[in-house]
């Protein structure tokens, strides 16, 4: 490698570090455990199963006191979350594996707070006389481990809070989770396909 290639390497890996940085300023917390990761080397993703780690069965507080998650909701969630992954890597050209592999980024969801707009089955088996027309700030908070062959790579969060006074029409039970789910899985696959292709421009301009 000649001093100008690898001068050219050395200032694609620089503006890669700072993609990288404008990009992963975008979440609420973002930690790279491996300094070196080149997404580049990966072809594909595994979307594991979306799981749930909720402190309690009743694990958020509200003006309207502790309110409940019912298990089926958790379920529904976590399988609207993994649909939502696979549509947004798809969405952004990137292949989908079956499993996981040396060759595979895997990503690892949990959901950690769940947070319903309006009013659901929990709700009125706990408060039978509690209005249809109830409004809550809902919400969903997530984390992403970006990992290989269990060797974790990346850990992400993302938190999608919202407020009352922000005036919105709450037509949808998880209206509000179910926003919050879409944007952090898009900006998961717009981070994860971006960080490829930018590896991939930084190889082909060091010329080697």
């Amino acid at each position: 490698m000649t001093l100008s290639n690898l001068r050219r390497g050395l200032m694609g890996l620089g503006f890669l570090v700072l993609a990288m940085s404008a990009y992963a300023s975008d979440f609420d917390s973002f930690e790279m455990h491996e300094a070196d990761v080149n997404f580049s080397d990966y072809e594909k993703v595994y979307i594991a199963p979306v799981t749930l780690n909720l402190e309690t069965r009743r694990h958020y507080r509200d003006s309207h006191g502790d309110r409940p998650v019912s298990e089926r909701d958790q379920a529904e969630k976590a399988k609207d979350t993994y649909e939502a992954l696979i549509k947004a890597f798809e969405k952004q050209g990137v292949m989908i594996a079956e499993a996981p592999g040396p060759d595979v980024l895997t990503i690892a969801t949990q959901i950690t707070s769940l947070r319903s707009s309006r009013p659901t089955m929990a709700d009125y088996e706990e408060q039978i006389s509690l209005s249809a027309k109830s409004l809550y700030a809902g919400g969903v908070d997530l984390t992403f481990q970006v990992s290989v062959e269990d060797k974790p790579l990346a850990d992400i969060s993302e938190d999608y809070t919202t407020l009352l006074s922000d005036s919105r029409i709450r037509a949808g039970i998880w209206q509000d989770a179910n926003f919050g789910i879409n944007r952090a899985t898009r900006k998961l696959a717009k981070f994860i396909s971006s960080e490829m292709a930018e590896e991939m421009t930084s190889e082909a301009g060091s010329g080697s």
